[in-house]
């Protein structure tokens, strides 16, 4: 059983990374297209031209935190009824 989770591991590794790529491509064309031309004073130059792979590695890295800021917190609220005097009566129970 071991081996499917590492292969389960692999395939959204694998999927992730793949969709990082491919979007990544509109962000990075955007961001070299519309920074240099409204965001000059904000930005300083040194980012308005940014190469295509380190987007992809900003991705990766933020990717990653999200990820380990999941496990640590959890992503979703944890939706658990607690009785605290452990009776169970419904509404036409007396």
């Amino acid at each position: 059983m071991m081996g499917f989770e590492y292969i389960l591991a692999y395939i959204k590794v694998a999927t992730t990374l793949g969709f990082i790529i491919v979007t990544a491509i509109p962000f990075w064309l955007s961001w070299n297209c519309i920074c240099p031309k409204y965001f000059t004073q904000w930005v300083p130059i040194v980012f308005h031209h940014i190469p295509y792979w380190h987007t992809i590695g900003l991705m990766i890295i933020i990717w990653v935190l999200s990820e380990q800021i999941g496990k640590i917190t959890g992503i979703f609220p944890k939706l658990i009824y607690i009785n605290i005097d452990n009776s169970s009566k419904s509404e036409g129970d007396n």
